[in-house]
């Protein structure tokens, strides 16, 4: 079974943490097969060299709207032009310098498929092959197999498998009149209970002591997660959409949840391996997140808020829930929300997020033109490459 370990990064000048993962794969006798690196900005072939230096492991690189080599290889197998520009091309990313992340994944999935692999596991940049554990009250990290995780129940016929971080989650410590109505206006009422307890447990994520339990889930996180590349009619295409405010575009979040709900219809088997590796979420762990008193926390949950936005209601779409119901009721909530927020903060760009919202699902329309011509697209590339 060939195995490739992929990453998106804007920046690619280090060899971390591919070198760390690969030898976490070297400890528990797992073979990857390649690296798959995708960038859109700096990108230094040293640090490469240094990972195939240090393991052995060759490494692909690929430069986003440069894949001179990948628009060959397009050709040769007679895919069209129209195909090609969708898939290999992010106008996005030459208006603006952002590159949406599901065009960003879709790049790593479209090499491992080119070079003829069977699984794609998926990291970020901020992660670690190990987990947070409280032992005797005080926090410890445990190397994990997390290669061994997702690959038993790929072997045991998973399609996706992924699992949750343990660190610092994406909702930092907070606590302020409007945090409901705020969760309910991004469609994060499920976190609701989680954060009215920051103050207990500082919004820190934890791995039990207990043995992991593989469980199906809908929910899939791609900085921990791999894919099974056996069944074409099963490898789905990410998807997350951009939309602007004031001359700024914005990226959404949830390439990686949609998958859940677009593979359903397909009968795609999602497990959760119960593996809960670390996420470094805003940088600086050990280090509490405040949204109070830090600025670069701010700016973080900033863009953490507009990516949710963005996603809603595409998402909402996809799920066929009552569009105008749902605006209507998340509108009202995200407002008093913000002021909340802006008053507990005193950051007054949050005082955008309103509009940001009016302006995320007035580009519904064409965020659904986007996903039908990215599946077609996607459809006329499976078909002809596998």
């Amino acid at each position: 079974m060939k195995t490739a370990l992929g990453m998106m990064v804007r920046n690619f000048n280090s060899p971390e943490p591919i070198v760390t993962f690969l030898k976490n794969a070297e400890k528990y006798r797992h073979q990857i097969d390649l690296v798959i690196i995708v960038s859109s900005g700096e990108f230094q072939r040293e640090a490469a060299s240094e990972i195939e230096r240090q393991t052995g492991v060759p490494v692909k690189l690929t430069k986003i709207n440069s894949a001179d080599a990948e628009r060959k290889e397009f050709a040769e197998h007679g895919i069209s032009a129209k195909t090609t520009e969708k898939l290999l091309y992010c106008s996005t990313q030459s208006n603006t310098g952002l590159v949406p992340y599901g065009f960003n994944r879709n790049m790593v999935l479209i090499q491992a498929i080119l070079e003829k692999m069977d699984v794609l596991f998926y990291i970020d940049d901020d992660v670690a092959p190990y987990v947070l554990q409280n032992v005797d009250g005080r926090l410890t990290e445990k190397e994990v197999d997390f290669f061994g995780a997702h690959l038993a129940a790929i072997r045991k016929g998973a399609d996706v498998t992924t699992s949750d971080y343990s660190g610092y989650n994406i909702l930092p410590y907070a606590y302020f009149d409007g945090m409901q109505e705020l969760l309910t206006g991004l469609q994060k009422d499920r976190m609701l209970e989680f954060w009215r307890h920051a103050r207990m447990h500082k919004c820190l994520f934890l791995q039990h002591d207990e043995k992991p339990v593989a469980v199906h889930t809908k929910k899939v996180i791609g900085g921990n997660m791999a894919v099974s590349l056996r069944d074409k009619n099963k490898i789905l295409p990410f998807f997350s959409p951009v939309y602007s405010l004031d001359g700024e575009t914005f990226l959404a979040r949830g390439e990686d949840t949609l998958i859940t709900s677009l593979g359903e219809k397909k009968g795609l088997q999602c497990v959760d391996v119960d593996m809960m590796i670390f996420h470094n979420t805003y940088g600086d762990y050990p280090e509490i997140p405040s949204l109070k008193n830090k600025q670069s926390t701010q700016e973080r949950f900033f863009f953490a808020c507009t990516g949710w936005i963005g996603r809603n209601p595409f998402w909402n779409f996809i799920e066929g829930t009552a569009l105008e119901s749902v605006r209507t009721r998340q509108q009202a909530n995200l407002i008093i929300g913000t002021k909340g927020l802006v008053g507990y903060t005193g950051n007054n760009r949050f005082s955008l997020l309103p509009r940001a919202y009016e302006a995320a699902w007035n580009s519904l329309p064409q965020m659904i033109v986007d996903y039908k011509e990215t599946m077609d697209a996607w459809e006329e590339f499976i078909s002809k490459v596998m």
